[in-house]
C-alpha cells in the first residue's frame, strides 16, 4: 500500500469565516473519489489541525501501489474536484508519498509500548516478540 499526502495553506484573501464551509466542501469532494478512482482506497481529510501545525489542512490517502498516484493525479474526476474546490482557494501545497511495509506501523506502535513497559530491555523483548510472531507463523 501507500500513502499519499498532501497539505495546503489558505490563500491570504480567503476569509475566515468562509474557511470551514470550504474544508467541509473539499472534504465532502475529495472523499467521494472513493470508488471513482482506479486504486484508490480510502481517503481521509484533516480539517482541524494542531495550533502547532504549519497548514490549515491535509488529505490523506491511502492507495494499492505506488503507480496509483500518478492514475490519481491524472484521473478526471480527481482533476475536476482540485480545480473547483482546492486550487482556487490554497497555496503553500506540500506533498509526501510513502510505501507502507507490511506491518510497519504496528511494530512501530508495539515498540513504543514495549519501551515503556521494560525501559532497560526493550530492543531485546522486541526482538524476541518479533521472533516468536514470525516462527509461529511458519509452517511446520
Amino acid at each position: 500500500m501507500v500513502h499519499h499526502i498532501v497539505m495546503w495553506k489558505f490563500k491570504p484573501e480567503v476569509e475566515d469565516a468562509k474557511k470551514p464551509e470550504l474544508k467541509k466542501a473539499m472534504a465532502e469532494n475529495l472523499k467521494s473519489l472513493v470508488g471513482k478512482v482506479p486504486g484508490l482506497l480510502t481517503v481521509d481529510f484533516v480539517e482541524a489541525p494542531l495550533a502547532s501545525s504549519t497548514h490549515d489542512m491535509a488529505l490523506v490517502t491511502t492507495l494499492e501501489k505506488a503507480e496509483d498516484v500518478a492514475v490519481y493525479a491524472k484521473h478526471p474526476e480527481h482533476v475536476k474536484v482540485a480545480d473547483t474546490y482546492v486550487r482556487p482557494y490554497t497555496t503553500e501545497r506540500a506533498a509526501l508519498d510513502y510505501e507502507e511495509y507490511p506491518h510497519s506501523v504496528a511494530v512501530a506502535r508495539y515498540a513504543a509500548l514495549i519501551r515503556i513497559k521494560s525501559p532497560t530491555n526493550w530492543d531485546s523483548q522486541l526482538t524476541k516478540s518479533l521472533f516468536q510472531t514470525r516462527s509461529s507463523s511458519l509452517p511446520a
